[in-house]
């Protein structure tokens, strides 16, 4: 009997009838702005634990070796972890939801049941063998699914990119190629879709077959009621809420079972490979300090690349002495940026030593890399301001900004109005509102990077690819400038500088074909001597 029958009865005052209603609409109230401030906290909660996840993710992609991302399983592993990364909040607050959902009126019923007979819960829990056995089948079938598509959805970004990303777009308008990339577009998402579909038809036969156990638990426990209605056992209104209570259990039960835990298990295949990844050995290296510039050392260096049967770098022996200015060059191809990746510690060898001042670094765990002031031949386009791309090869160094406009003017890239309006504080990208360089000026801006850093030795890796003859001899210049008093290392195919650095190593097919300097190049008529008569008998002859 409730408040409201025993006041009409006189049995209870009417003060706590008026507790009763207010205590009522209070719920009622209370209700949305509970579930409002429980949606808003489970929101911030879901993004600090992804942010926190996402931190400790990029933190491992940061320190794993450069050679890793030279491979294509690897890079498909750090995909799928990444894919990984976004499930697996979503995966343990699903499993925790349906715990607290499901559990407690799973419990409260099998009680129920087992007061009224417990042979009602074995019946029951014939249901729940199929559904599931048929999650743990699905399983495997969605990890298989992910390793199929995450090449797939890799090819279709990249022919997506191709047809409207930033980089790429400009070219393939011109080149008329829109059409052909959206034909691979198309042709690798139907290949995505047809993985996909067929796994969901897998995954339904597999359903249905499982759900024969529920069938069979139906009609199990239907007999058995009927058989306790017969007997007397129990009572027609009992009859009606046992099978009212049954068919609420098994709704409950394949919708946990189904959905809840079916959600789980494709979001398990995901988090598997974000484990997997994140439990990948890291040697975390000691940091190698160059005090003077250092004398280097390569003995019998080989080098492939991962994945491949061919040697870049074969048996590459060499000395450079502290202090020395060294040219390496070579035609396309013949292995220079491969070398220098090598010599600048972001490749190891596949066979042989580096050494660097009696240290082999290999043996040891060192990094170099803080030690060093390089400019790639691919060099990177930052979309951050123009201070903060000079700064970020020495982000610590206290400097002032004399001393950055001192570095972009040591790249002859000056810091014109026309060109940055905003001066040091200009946004380079278009994207956020900023200015767009020339590839010349991006180079420029890479060498200004470089030069920043005041390290002890320097490689500069094709550093005026993109800039003009009469800048590039003023580039020359003051590269030469820099190397005083540092082991500098200068790669390129243009030997217009070549007669002022203190050695040359040719290279040919990932060989050394000739060591010397200029004049014992010449005199030596090989390969440096037809390369440099071949780029100086145009401008002879003009």
């Amino acid at each position: 009997m409730n408040n409201i029958e025993l006041y009409i009865d006189g049995n209870i005052k009417y003060i706590y009838v008026i507790r009763s209603f207010f205590g009522l609409m209070l719920a009622i109230v209370a209700n949305p702005i509970v579930n409002s401030i429980n949606t808003s906290l489970s929101s911030d909660f879901e993004e600090r634990v992804n942010g926190h996840i996402e931190k400790n993710f990029n933190q491992k992609c940061s320190n794993l070796d450069s050679i890793f991302f030279e491979s294509r399983d690897n890079l498909l592993s750090m995909e799928k972890a990444s894919q990984g990364l976004s499930s697996i909040v979503s995966l343990v607050t699903g499993i925790v939801l349906g715990i607290f959902t499901y559990f407690p009126y799973f419990i409260s019923l099998t009680i129920y049941f087992y007061n009224i007979n417990p042979t009602l819960i074995a019946v029951l829990f014939v249901f729940f063998i199929g559904p599931v056995l048929s999650q743990m089948f699905k399983k495997k079938l969605y990890q298989s699914l992910e390793d199929n598509i995450s090449p797939l959805r890799r090819e279709s970004n990249h022919y997506k990119d191709c047809m409207i990303g930033n980089i790429r777009v400009r070219e393939t308008r011109m080149l008329g190629a829109f059409t052909f990339f959206m034909q691979k577009y198309r042709a690798s998402l139907l290949a995505l879709n047809k993985n996909i579909y067929y796994t969901q038809k897998k995954s339904a036969r597999i359903e249905t077959i499982f759900k024969l156990p529920l069938i069979l638990s139906n009609i199990l426990s239907l007999m058995l009621l009927v058989d306790y209605l017969i007997k007397g056992l129990i009572t027609i209104g009992n009859f009606g809420a046992i099978i009212a209570s049954i068919n609420m259990l098994i709704m409950m039960a394949e919708e946990f079972i189904f959905y809840v835990i079916g959600s789980a298990i494709k979001q398990i295949a995901f988090v598997e490979n974000f484990i997997d990844f994140m439990e990948k050995e890291i040697i975390i290296n000691r940091q190698l300090i160059f005090k003077k510039a250092p004398a280097i050392e390569l003995e019998n260096v080989s080098f492939a690349y991962p994945e491949s049967n061919k040697n870049s770098l074969t048996y590459i022996n060499f000395k450079i002495k502290a202090g020395e200015t060294v040219a390496i060059v070579g035609e396309n191809g013949s292995g220079k940026s491969t070398l220098a990746k090598i010599i600048s510690g972001l490749y190891q060898p596949t066979r042989g030593r580096i050494i660097y001042d009696n240290i082999d670094i290999k043996d040891c765990n060192f990094d170099i890399a803080s030690n060093i002031s390089i400019v790639f031949q691919d060099f990177s386009r930052y979309k951050i301001n123009l201070e903060e791309n000079i700064r970020i090869s020495d982000y610590n160094k206290k400097t002032c900004l004399d001393d950055l406009v001192t570095h972009l003017e040591f790249s002859n890239l000056s810091l014109n109005k026309n060109i940055f309006p905003d001066g040091l504080a200009t946004m380079l990208s278009r994207q956020f509102n900023g200015v767009e360089l020339s590839g010349g000026q991006w180079q420029k801006l890479a060498i200004a990077r470089a030069s920043f850093k005041d390290s002890n030795l320097i490689i500069f890796d094709e550093p005026t690819s993109a800039i003009d003859s009469i800048e590039e001899e003023k580039l020359f210049n003051n590269f030469l400038e820099l190397s005083i008093s540092k082991t500098a290392i200068i790669i390129s195919h243009k030997l217009a500088m070549t007669r002022f650095v203190d050695k040359i190593i040719v290279m040919k097919d990932g060989k050394v074909e000739e060591i010397g300097n200029h004049d014992e190049l010449i005199k030596r008529n090989g390969l440096y001597k037809k390369l440099y008569l071949t780029q100086s008998v145009p401008y002879l002859n003009n």
